[in-house]
């Protein structure tokens, strides 16, 4: 390790259902992983040193951990076709989209079990169907790809996650387009508020003019990211990992 370097000042962070973070140093993962109904607790060193040049390998060894375990744990399970399982999750509520591409992925794979389908193959394939998409396009296509595998991933039909390489500001951008709520009316969203307990009353407010998640406001803002005399509201590392300053009405 280098000298100065403090290894604890590395967050943990998640990584195929496990959690990576800094003990001694080096990276260890721990968690709980499941397959149906069998499970196996994880709490192994990843034999990678703790140092932020390192976190692209420690995800790698994470994701083989990973995938060793689940195919231990599912060893037993029966494997099927991309065809029947995408045919059982059509049995349960999903989105237009979501079904949408799920068709495209069945199309593509029909009756090969999904087991056997390496991950490079899905990859080539999502690409393959993106090329002349925009960077939000593909992103949530391979979101709904995910979605779909990570619950093969929990029943044993899939070892783990192919690794795609996301583009963050493009998965979370900072402007989204509005749609239209039904029977919305400003005056009973003040209502509510006004009705509020004190406690309540001043996050609702925040979030009604700064239009700000919860988790920001609630995790990434202290009383001294509040500046009283332009009335502003900062906050510190959010969704997109930027600082974004909000301004608050001079009622408030």
């Amino acid at each position: 390790m280098k000298v100065g370097m403090n290894p604890k000042k590395i967050a943990p962070w998640k990584c195929d259902g496990l959690r990576i973070s800094v003990r001694g140093s080096t990276f260890h993962a721990t968690g709980t992983l499941r397959v149906g109904q069998a499970s196996e607790r994880i709490r192994e060193s990843l034999k990678v040193a703790a140092v932020k040049g390192n976190k692209s390998q420690a995800e790698k060894e994470t994701r083989a951990l990973a995938q060793r375990v689940r195919s231990e744990l599912g060893g037993g399970v029966p494997r099927k076709a991309v065809s029947t399982l995408v045919a059982e999750r059509f049995k349960a509520h999903i989105g237009p989209t979501d079904r949408r591409i799920l068709q495209e992925f069945t199309t593509e794979f029909t009756t090969r079990i999904l087991w056997d389908i390496p991950p490079e193959t899905i990859i080539a394939f999502v690409e393959s169907r993106q090329i002349e998409n925009s960077a939000e396009t593909r992103e949530r296509y391979i979101s709904a790809v995910c979605a779909f595998l990570n619950l093969q991933i929990a029943k044993g039909q899939y070892p783990a996650l192919p690794a795609f390489k996301r583009d963050q500001k493009a998965r979370n951008p900072l402007k989204r387009k509005r749609r239209d709520v039904p029977n919305f009316r400003k005056e009973l969203l003040e209502d509510i508020i006004v009705e509020s307990h004190i406690s309540l009353r001043a996050q609702l407010n925040v979030e009604y003019a700064a239009g700000t998640r919860v988790s920001s406001l609630l995790q990434g803002c202290s009383l001294g990211d509040l500046d009283m005399t332009t009335l502003t509201l900062t906050f510190r590392d959010t969704k997109n990992g930027d600082d974004v300053p909000a301004a608050l009405p001079s009622a408030m």
